[in-house]
């Protein structure tokens, strides 16, 4: 049923689909019939919504009669109740707002002012994204900035294709014959390209907003869809529109933007999300291919900024499996607390020399890690910072890994600077790499681990906004069957003043941190080579000399678990190796002085890496008699009192009944328990 309208020609038709929105109809209603416009006219499309939403329209129409027009249809989705809305129109200008959004009380005010100030056809506003938690993110910034595109009718092409931030000019709009595609997903895109094409006057606003809500359960929230397609056929009747408008060659560099835009970026977020990602994904990138095989010369991919460049250059068929895990993955890493900052009571703050031409240096060595290697390198180059280098060492490895190290070198060459050398192992790769880095701080990441997207740039940011010394992250285990288990939960934020003392409670890896390069330089920070167990005496001696330390509370790197790795692959005589490296541990501690002053702490770490986690690792291997032997009398040598250390605690209850109950007449029992 229709209700009857004023015969007086409304300045404005705003069109509201109906589908559904029960929950956030009051919402945008309200924000419609507050407008400080005068003559509009507000055109409520019940699209068949099965929920309570046609009472909240009746409630409206009743309160204000003048404004408010209720129709009632049945379901044809979106782009059908659009054009049910146009058809009947009757304001000069027309626009359309999606129902479960609003907008500014000043916002059609400032648009038609503007419109009929300077008789415009289009008039385009800034809009926001808002999410049901309320936080908010500014989708359009800069938009029509002409320093991307001095011709207006191209820039629009590069700002969101929308059509709930605009206000189109009604006779304009029916001469072109628009209408929304019926039944088709990305509606908009063919409407809006047309229209903003054969506009001749445009203007802008920036006082009123647009507030576009993202929830799940809206048509593009709500996983995956056999509608996703319809964006291959909706690109395809763009393509022949401007095809046959001969408009194709004008606009030719502005689609093959949209191309990658939509299909290898925003798009591809969309499609690595969903268990079909193994055919959408291959799909795009020949679609893209076969209208635009040059695509990665387009002049706006510099506009896409720096993490989104890195995802486009890094996401192919090979990677797509490693996309998919982490976009599919959720949210369950975002921060549990706020980032922490200490200061030690003990040292001195270092300072930096000045000789830094980058912000940070992040050193990967390298050595038959083919399999890996890709996925370790797609995570740096997409941390979304501009002022870095990535020093990839091939350590004399023997597959094809330096063909993946040539291909990012090319892609991305003013980031990825290789280098290749004889193998000394891990040790010497870093420090080969450690002498060469430009950077202010450091980073190392092993090649078969991954980071975090924009990992890099928070740890940066913490470490410049209160010039830190060290900054800790949490990280996780990752196996290669894709089990995970945060490792590094709650960190420093159960730490006490004393925090050099605490530091050595966490783990002593040195690529979940980011170091000051002055302060390793003073250190004479140097890996022993030729040993396993390398981390621990450098990381020992950054946590005693650290000043100024943050933790940023985020699981930062992921920590690959994997058979063949150097500490994962059964016996080696190199398990020897930890006795070796504790035996330098002490005698530099003594040397310093400093070893009274952390007693507890390295004794501590005896238990940990001797009688707990290292024993785990010892009574899995046919040499555990040997070992565990050996790490017994090791322990009670240095320190006798151990099981006396106030430090136990922090074990947990099973981790503590283990270190009670291990001794030489149980090894064989848990040598069986743990293997078995």
């Amino acid at each position: 049923m229709e209700t009857d309208k004023t015969l007086t020609r409304p300045i404005l038709s705003i069109i509201v689909p109906v589908y559904n929105v029960e929950k956030y109809l009051d919402t945008c209603l309200t924000s419609l019939v507050n407008q400080t416009l005068d003559n509009y006219e507000i055109l409520v499309i019940n699209d068949g919504t099965k929920d309570n939403s046609q009472k909240i329209i009746d409630n409206y129409v009743a309160q204000y009669p003048e404004k408010v027009f209720s129709y009632i249809k049945e379901n044809g989705g979106l782009s059908d109740a659009r054009n049910f809305g146009i058809e009947r129109a009757k304001g000069k200008y027309i626009s359309f707002i999606d129902s479960d959004d609003s907008i500014d009380t000043n916002y059609y005010a400032d648009m038609i002012e503007l419109a009929e100030k300077d008789d415009l056809d289009l008039v385009v506003a800034d809009l926001e994204y808002v999410w049901e938690n309320n936080e908010k993110e500014p989708m359009l910034k800069e938009g029509l900035n002409a320093k991307v595109n001095p011709d207006v009718h191209k820039a629009l092409f590069l700002s969101p294709l929308s059509v709930c931030n605009k206000l189109f000019r009604k006779d304009l709009f029916d001469s072109l014959d628009l209408s929304f595609y019926k039944g088709l997903w990305y509606e908009d895109i063919p409407v809006a390209l047309l229209y903003c094409a054969n506009a001749k006057k445009i203007g802008r606003i920036t006082s009123g907003k647009y507030y576009y809500l993202q929830r799940s359960a809206s048509i593009l929230g709500s996983g995956y869809s056999p509608k996703m397609y319809d964006i291959f056929t909706i690109f395809e009747k763009v393509i022949s529109a401007f095809k046959e408008k001969g408009l194709y060659e004008t606009y030719h560099d502005e689609l093959e933007y949209l191309f990658i835009e939509h299909f290898l970026i925003y798009g591809a977020f969309r499609f690595l999300r969903t268990q079909h990602y193994q055919e959408l994904m291959p799909k795009a990138f020949e679609f893209v291919k076969s209208y635009f095989p040059n695509y990665r010369r387009n002049p706006y991919i510099s506009t896409l900024g720096s993490k989104n460049r890195a995802f486009l250059a890094s996401n192919n068929t090979s990677t797509m499996g490693f996309w998919h895990w982490y976009l599919s993955r959720g949210y369950e890493y975002r921060k549990a607390y706020e980032n922490e900052i200490f200061v030690s009571k003990i040292n001195k703050p270092f300072t930096d020399d000045g000789l830094y031409t980058k912000k940070l240096s992040i050193i990967v060595p390298v050595y038959n890690v083919e399999k890996y290697l890709e996925t370790c390198l797609s995570s740096l180059v997409s941390q979304g910072l501009e002022d870095y280098e990535i020093l990839v060492v091939n350590d004399g490895t023997k597959d094809n890994s330096q063909e993946i190290i040539d291909r990012f070198a090319k892609q991305f060459p003013e980031i990825v600077k290789p280098f290749i050398k004889e193998n000394g192992g891990l040790s010497d790769a870093r420090n080969y790499g450690l002498k060469r880095a430009n950077g202010k701080y450091i980073a190392f990441i092993d090649s078969d681990d991954y980071a975090e997207l924009n990992f890099y740039r928070g740890m940066l940011e913490l470490a410049e906004k209160n010039d830190l010394d060290l900054v800790v992250a949490d990280l996780e285990y990752v196996w290669e069957n894709n089990e995970k288990e945060p490792m590094y939960k709650e960190g420093l934020s159960l730490f006490t003043e004393e925090i050099n003392k605490r530091l050595f409670l966490s783990p002593l890896f040195a690529w979940n941190k980011l170091y000051r390069h002055s302060m390793l330089k003073q250190l004479n920070a140097e890996y022993p080579v030729g040993l396993w167990y390398e981390d621990i005496p450098v990381t020992l001696n950054i946590f005693s000399h650290a000043c100024r330390i943050g933790y940023y509370h985020h699981i930062g790197i992921h920590y690959l678990q994997r058979g063949t790795s150097i500490l994962g692959s059964g016996y080696s005589p190199k398990m020897y190796d930890i006795f070796t490296i504790f035996d330098r541990v002490v005698a530099s501690f003594k040397e310093k002085g400093d070893y009274e002053t952390y007693r507890h702490e390295l004794e501590y770490l005896f238990i940990e890496h001797f009688l707990v986690y290292g024993a785990f690792r010892f009574l899995r291997t046919d040499h555990y008699k040997e070992l565990m032997s050996k790490a017994f009398d090791y322990v009670k040598k240095e320190f006798p009192a151990y099981r006396k250390n106030k430090y136990i605690k922090t074990f947990g209850a099973k981790n503590t009944a283990f270190l009670f109950t291990n001794n030489r007449g149980t090894m064989p029992f848990w040598h069986w328990y743990l293997t078995k």
